[in-house]
């Protein structure tokens, strides 16, 4: 999803936060666990706004919009600024335009 650098990230729902992954300029992401087997995924985080095992609801800020290359939470392979946003059902990617609001 494309977004500016910075800009806060919410959660899509409500859960606990199980990894917080900080890389430093590789690729940083944090994955959030939701009921009914659901959890989501934000990549190229360049801050973390949130611990491991914090609990949030939606719309609670969790983390901010990296991606830009050279910068924190990029990776080698990141063309510009912009969020992987991921839904995962028992575990398997699915589409995450069946669940946005």
């Amino acid at each position: 999803i494309r977004a500016s650098q910075g800009i806060t990230i919410r959660a899509a729902a409500p859960g606990y936060v199980a990894k917080a992954k900080n890389a430093g300029y590789g690729y940083s992401y944090l994955m959030l666990i939701h009921p009914g087997g659901f959890s989501s995924v934000y990549g190229h985080v360049s801050c973390f706004k949130v611990g491991e095992g914090k609990y949030v609801n939606r719309g609670d800020e969790v983390a901010c919009v990296g991606g830009k290359p050279g910068t924190r939470g990029a990776g080698n392979f990141t063309t510009g600024a912009h969020l992987h946003f991921e839904i995962r059902l028992n575990g398997i990617p699915v589409d995450p335009l069946n669940y946005l609001l």
